[in-house]
């Protein structure tokens, strides 16, 4: 194997941890979320979340711009008293996570599918849409 083998080989690795440190930061990121989403912390939420970000809930139709969305932290906060979440995620790169969400509530629970794009280790967008009105097989 040629020295230039073994550099090729090197760069690739990496380039490979670089990703990996990247997809780590953003799950880290990910799981401050859904704390925080959970303990209704606007402040956590909002740093979270970048200026310009959207909250696109497609069951409901509605796009919400950050501001928007923590005005809308009254109400989350109601409907997720006494409740709790769980979230798997199913696909991740450098900028964007996909995962599958359990949302219980006091008297109901919902499964969801949510994606997120990351930009300077900040949710720039996420849509959201109910996979199963219960979290069975979660």
């Amino acid at each position: 194997m040629s020295l230039k083998h073994i550099a090729i080989g090197f760069l690739i690795l990496v380039a490979a941890a670089g990703m990996a440190q990247a997809d780590g930061k953003n799950d880290g990121q990910l799981q401050r979320w859904y704390d925080a989403l959970a303990m209704v912390e606007r402040e956590e939420l909002g740093a979270l979340l970048a200026i310009n970000a959207t909250i696109d809930l497609k069951d409901i139709g509605i796009t919400q711009t950050r501001d928007e969305f923590l005005a809308s932290m009254d109400e989350w906060s109601d409907a997720i008293a006494g409740g709790s979440i769980r979230h798997k995620i199913t696909n991740g790169s450098t900028n964007t996570i996909d995962a599958v969400v359990c949302y219980t509530f006091t008297n109901s629970a919902m499964m969801t599918k949510e994606s997120f794009v990351f930009e300077d280790g900040q949710i720039l967008s996420s849509v959201q849409q109910t996979i199963a009105t219960s979290c069975d097989g979660f």
